[in-house]
């Protein structure tokens, strides 16, 4: 392909897109309504909402990782040549080709976006679950970027995770049966992303990193998603947040009432799910992984301890 000056010069401008945007990252646990918050987030007028883009989870690590080879292979044959090494690619361009290399991502959304929505777009919001280990990276590269981290009651999203991975023939929680699957879940994935997150929002401040509840969503979902709109910047007018809710009512997703059984991406929808799987010995067991993992204490049942893990205080 020859690149051409203006076709180069067309590429650069192009990144200047994300410039005027406001960038929202949706992060946290599988099956904790990551999706339902990014449905929301896009269904407002302003906001483009979209994933799962990977950027920090495969992007990164790919590019870092050339990067390095490329390094080594320069020093080793100037070494080899009696020559003095050179910083071939510094610390700061490195960073710079991983934003480039992102924006350019972030930018294809755009692409795909409906012109009568791109005109007054004001926001661009990337949901990527993965990304709760990388806050600090993402945070870092975008500096006047907000985090929204989704959490869900671990037993009901333990359930949802189970039902969904099996789905998908994604073993990931190991081949046991449904307790101890959702042991795996609690304590290797919904505690330890939640870890990440929490520990890089307490850097960052409320000003850039808030949490959606799942059960909190369920109860008041115009109060929450007026909420959600607010820290994002976003006009949280009445009729626009009960408008950006019907449209994602489950049953508006699904065509089934919540509560109604499928065995598709958005299963059931419901709270409490897990009591018809779980025993309250088994759920409070749940509780307890999770709690260690978090490192919250042990705590007795019902004590904050234990309701910071469970719904609806998380």
């Amino acid at each position: 392909m020859t690149l051409a000056a203006e076709t180069f010069a067309r590429w650069q401008a192009e990144s200047r897109l994300l410039d005027r945007l406001h960038l929202v990252f949706v992060v946290g646990p599988p099956k904790c309504g990551t999706t339902w918050v990014q449905k929301t987030l896009g269904s407002h007028p302003r906001c483009r909402a979209s994933g799962e883009a990977h950027l920090a989870t495969r992007l990164a690590p790919a590019l870092s990782q050339g990067v390095r080879w490329y390094t080594q292979q320069q020093d080793g044959q100037s070494r080899q040549a009696g020559h003095r090494t050179s910083t071939w690619i510094t610390p700061l361009d490195e960073a710079c080709l991983l934003r480039q290399a992102m924006d350019r991502v972030l930018i294809g959304y755009l692409r795909s976006t409906p012109p009568d929505k791109l005109h007054g777009l004001t926001h661009l919001a990337d949901k990527t679950p993965g990304h709760a280990r990388q806050v600090p990276l993402l945070a870092d590269l975008y500096p006047s970027a907000r985090f929204v981290c989704v959490v869900r009651d671990v037993r009901d999203a333990a359930v949802s995770a189970w039902h969904h991975f099996s789905r998908i023939g994604l073993n990931i929680l190991g081949p046991g049966p449904l307790e101890a699957a959702a042991e795996v879940y609690a304590r290797d994935h919904w505690a330890e992303l939640l870890r990440h997150c929490r520990a890089a929002g307490a850097a960052l401040g409320p000003a850039r990193y808030t949490e959606v509840h799942y059960e909190h969503y369920k109860r008041d979902p115009e109060g929450t998603a007026g909420a959600l709109f607010a820290f994002c910047g976003l006009a949280c007018d009445e009729a626009t947040v009960r408008e950006c809710v019907r449209r994602n009512d489950f049953q508006a997703i699904t065509g089934r009432p919540a509560g109604e059984e499928a065995p598709d991406f958005h299963r059931k929808g419901i709270v409490g799910d897990w009591r018809n799987h779980f025993s309250e010995a088994a759920g409070q067991h749940l509780l307890d992984v999770a709690r260690e993992r978090l490192n919250l204490g042990t705590g007795a049942p019902g004590s904050a301890a234990s309701a910071a893990v469970s719904a609806p205080a998380l």
